[in-house]
């Protein structure tokens, strides 16, 4: 891209994020992620709009960004509408990674981390499959009394997963303005192990697992244990 193509990218987003803020900052941290995200349907684009909807949900925030990416697409040019159906609306980002970079320059990122680097770390992650090593602990973390089959299943995880968990955990958080997300998550499996590991040892406080008593089989709306 040439330098004066790149500055353009580069006023808008920070114009942008002048004017929206940490709005608009979880915004173009949806789009981001949606974008760099596999997607196992048609694509029509770099990202869709139910895509963003999700990510923005998960991460606790329940706005409607339609308005913001009027906002993104009319007054500021940073992503151009590709398809419109009566139930599915996909973007793509004029320039991604230089809406990337603005990003990481307005919220003070100043670590470099090769794009080779940033996939393997990427991968590992996946390879983990994390957000589901998260749901079966914190569905162990709830239960009152372990049974047999809940301890050689904490085992498998412990002995086969835990280890791995660290290590990616330690290395990503070199680098905590590009993985915050997955940094949280790692965090909340080890965090969960932990206190699956008190309820094994019986070292749990007595007023937490009269709690959890009376939320067996239900998954533990908590951040952090």
């Amino acid at each position: 891209m040439e330098l004066e193509e790149f500055d353009h990218v580069r006023a808008r987003v920070l114009e942008f994020l002048d004017k929206y803020g940490e709005k608009g900052v979880l915004l173009l941290e949806a789009i981001l992620e949606a974008a760099d995200q596999p997607y196992s349907g048609v694509r029509h684009g770099d990202f869709s709009y139910k895509q963003v909807v999700h990510i923005l949900r998960r991460r606790g925030v329940s706005y409607n960004p339609s308005n913001l990416l009027r906002v993104l697409e009319r007054t500021y040019g940073l992503i151009e509408k590709t398809y419109f159906s009566s139930n599915q609306r996909w973007w793509v980002l004029v320039d991604r990674d230089g809406v990337r970079a603005a990003l990481d320059e307005y919220l003070g990122v100043d670590e470099v981390i090769e794009e080779p680097r940033r996939r393997v770390l990427e991968a590992k992650y996946a390879a983990l499959d994390p957000e589901n090593l998260l749901d079966t602990l914190r569905r162990l973390a709830a239960k009152p009394r372990l049974g047999p089959m809940d301890k050689r299943m904490y085992r498998e995880i412990a002995f086969g997963e835990l280890d791995h968990v660290a290590s990616l955990l330690e290395e990503m958080a070199a680098y905590p303005h590009i993985f915050r997300r997955e940094i949280k998550v790692l965090s909340q499996i080890l965090a969960y192990a932990e206190r699956v590991a008190r309820k094994i040892t019986g070292r749990e406080p007595v007023a937490r697992r009269g709690v959890e008593e009376k939320i067996v089989g239900k998954e533990a709306g908590v951040e952090r244990p």
